[in-house]
């Protein structure tokens, strides 16, 4: 049975090679047809075929079979079927085998474009580290550019340069904000070659990624980065329209989306409306079955903005977004897409937390589990910044859930590993927390205690609503254990924070226990 199931992935790698000129249909309807057989043992029989196969055929045979590999790559990459993750490394080993033939020595330019080929498909990759493959996927592109001259070969040098743009938006290792300057720097060399006249598809797909990595930029305005990543979408549709372009064109539609949902001028319920209806307009094209990872994004991308709708009745936007992260997640697998599993699974908890209908407590149980099964995962991968973040907010969810002391633990976690990291403003908003539940379960003098150190850290960082609820929230323990003078003193102050700040439902809780405050007054005096 082994033997039979060994010759059937052989027999299946001699189809492929047998392909007419590696005709990318041709291939397709053979992955189809034998869709049983695309997993990780064709993987290891293409192992076991490269070792001894080229060493018994002529060079003519060599460059032939490596050209239909080539290809084979070029198809399974992109293969919506089957498991994408092992289609993606069935891509990278058939690059690998292509270079085995097409070496730097013998064959430049297709060396080259095999570099290139395989920088895309590290960058790509699922399996593996991230940080690791990018950096795999930087070398490929700095190989290709060795050949990929922009006097010898300007449109190869300038899509090396535009997928240099794609790896640094997304790079990992090194400074976060430099990376993203990188990809800017990158790009714009790109359409140095890509001019709306010369080029006119390419440089619009140079526009779009350069307004992801504007939307996504640290350095420079915030508000001007948002501004100018709506322009190059507009830019991009000018050649991306949906009757011409309909993936590329919804494609933008989702980073216009994306753009507003963020953007900082103009009506911040406005800018969510145009979010909404820019992702609708995506999910118009995407579809489950044909492009299930960017029907996934977009369906997360549309939960979120009807997380944070202003619109609309607040409980029913919940139900929406509650509905779109479950369509995500249906795509969103724990095994295929860790890392957007993770995210949606937490911004699923979010929805529940806050959601109005149902039932309160099932509901709090319902995203306790969900930051549950995140944390577990995180603490699994030794994510240290991640387990910070939701033992941060599995603390906020028991603290709803009257479970105090559950609370307590994992807010210690959280607190623990940001003192580690040295993250003055998280470690601030968690001490916060620890205060607020000692000053729910009655522990007074901890509650204190704890007020008194995050209100230190706002001050040191200059945050104003911090100070403020720290002065407030201390107020009202004053005034709790006797001390009215104290107390009065705290809540006036932090009533001036919250006037500055336009917290105007903070103002009115403040007013209501100085109001309380002033009676009391009145009694002593009595």
């Amino acid at each position: 049975m082994h033997e039979q199931r060994n010759q059937a992935y052989l027999n299946l790698i001699n189809q492929l090679l047998s392909c007419n000129g590696g005709d990318a249909t041709q291939i397709v309807r053979i992955l189809i047809q034998n869709i049983d057989k695309i997993d990780n043992n064709l993987l290891n029989a293409l192992d076991d075929w490269e070792q001894t196969y080229f060493l018994n055929i002529d060079s003519n045979q060599a460059i032939s079979d490596a050209n239909a590999i080539l290809n084979f790559s070029n198809s399974i990459k992109n293969f919506p079927l089957g498991d994408i993750a092992t289609n993606k490394e069935l891509a990278i080993k058939g690059y690998h085998i292509a270079l085995s033939v097409f070496t730097f020595e013998t064959s430049r330019e297709n060396w080259a474009m095999i570099q290139n080929n395989l920088g895309n498909a590290y960058r790509n990759r699922i399996r593996e580290s991230k940080a690791e493959n990018s950096e795999k996927a930087i070398s490929c592109y700095g190989k290709a550019l060795t050949v990929y001259t922009v006097e010898a070969f300007p449109q190869q040098w300038a899509t090396v340069q535009h997928n240099l743009g794609n790896v640094y938006g997304d790079r990992i290792i090194g400074d976060k904000a430099n990376n993203l300057e990188r990809a800017i720097t990158f790009y714009n060399e790109a359409l140095k070659v890509r001019t709306l006249d010369t080029y006119c598809e390419d440089w619009a797909m140079t526009k779009s990624n350069l307004a992801v990595t504007y939307i996504e930029r640290i350095k420079e305005d915030k508000s001007e980065n948002l501004e100018q990543a709506i322009s190059y979408c507009n830019e991009a549709l000018q050649v991306y329209t949906l009757e011409s372009f309909q993936v590329q064109w919804a494609t933008v539609q989702n980073t216009l989306a994306t753009a507003y949902f963020s953007r900082i001028k103009g009506n911040k319920a406005e800018n969510l409306e145009q979010a909404i209806l820019f992702y609708n307009n995506a999910l118009n094209v995407y579809n489950i079955d044909i492009s299930p990872a960017d029907w996934a994004a977009t369906q997360n991308n549309l939960a979120s903005a009807y997380l944070y709708r202003i619109k609309g009745d607040k409980a029913d936007n919940l139900e929406q977004a509650i509905s779109f992260y479950n369509n995500a997640s249906t795509v969103y697998t724990q095994e295929a897409f860790p890392q957007q599993w993770a995210t949606t699974q937490n911004n699923l908890a979010i929805a529940y937390f806050s959601r109005i209908k149902g039932d309160k407590a099932e509901n709090l149980e319902q995203a306790t589990n969900l930051y549950q099964s995140v944390l577990q995962k995180c603490e699994t991968r030794g994510h240290s910044i991640d387990v910070a973040n939701i033992a941060f907010k599995l603390g906020k969810v028991e603290v709803e859930r009257r479970e105090w002391y559950k609370a307590l633990d994992y807010l210690e976690q959280s607190l623990k590993i940001y003192r580690q990291l040295d993250d003055i403003k998280h470690r601030a908003d968690t001490i916060y927390q620890i205060a607020h539940t000692h000053h729910l379960i009655g522990n007074d003098e901890k509650a204190s205690v704890h007020y008194r150190d995050a209100l230190r850290f706002y001050e040191y960082l200059k945050n104003d609503r911090g100070v403020a609820f720290c002065k407030a929230s201390l107020g009202r323990l004053m005034l709790q254990i006797g001390f009215v003078e104290k107390a009065e003193q705290l809540l006036e102050s932090a009533k001036i924070i919250f006037k500055e700040i336009n917290e105007e439902k903070q103002i009115l809780k403040v007013e209501e226990v100085l109001s309380c405050i002033i009676k009391i007054k009145e009694k002593q005096t009595v």
